[in-house]
């Protein structure tokens, strides 16, 4: 959700194997979809977004076809909702698909886990970078490797990282992780 209300909807994927660099913005309060004016940088499906503090939209990872077949990204953009527009920001320091963003303060991310290497060969991470001033770095690993995890930010500013699975089909995690700024913790059980 956009600051104005605007729901984002970026990227994508349909059948056939066919992945989108396009979006669409709808107005809850009006009804309307409507296309965005640019599309997106890379197109891509598999990544995860939110919303930053001065109200840009950071996209990162996922999916893309590259010559025709399905590839795994570490790109990342931003869409600067004034603008109507999608800019390419650095990279991540791996190639991850499902990963979960979570917005810090002053326009800050983190991205933990996900999946890593092939489309198909699902290889959960530990790692975890921080976006900052439109740059990647890597931050504090996670104690135990996680994919779908799930991530919010506290009101304190801390990230709280709960949930997920530690490999391809395994049970899923019962345990939490906060991000202080420094470090990752283990969290509340």
């Amino acid at each position: 959700r956009l600051q104005d209300g605007r729901i984002l909807i970026a990227g994508g994927s349909t059948g056939g194997g066919v992945v989108h660099a396009t979006a669409e913005l709808f107005d809850p309060k009006t009804g309307a979809l409507t296309a965005a004016a640019n599309k997106l940088v890379s197109s891509r499906t598999r990544h995860a977004a939110t919303l930053l503090d001065d109200g840009r939209v950071l996209l990162c990872g996922g999916v893309t076809l590259k010559s025709g077949s399905p590839a795994v990204i570490d790109t990342a953009e931003v869409f600067v909702p004034g603008a109507d527009q999608f800019v390419a920001v650095g990279s991540m320091k791996k190639v991850r698909q499902y990963p979960v963003v979570v917005s810090l303060p002053g326009n800050r991310a983190l991205v933990p886990g996900g999946y890593a290497g092939t489309f198909n060969g699902h290889v959960p991470v530990f790692l975890v970078d921080l976006f900052d001033e439109d740059v990647f770095s890597a931050a504090p690993q996670l104690a135990e490797p996680r994919a779908f995890l799930t991530g919010d930010r506290l009101l304190d500013g801390r990230a709280l990282l709960a949930g997920g699975v530690t490999s391809p089909g395994g049970g899923a995690l019962a345990t939490t992780a906060l991000h202080d700024g420094g470090s990752i913790k283990p969290g509340p059980s």
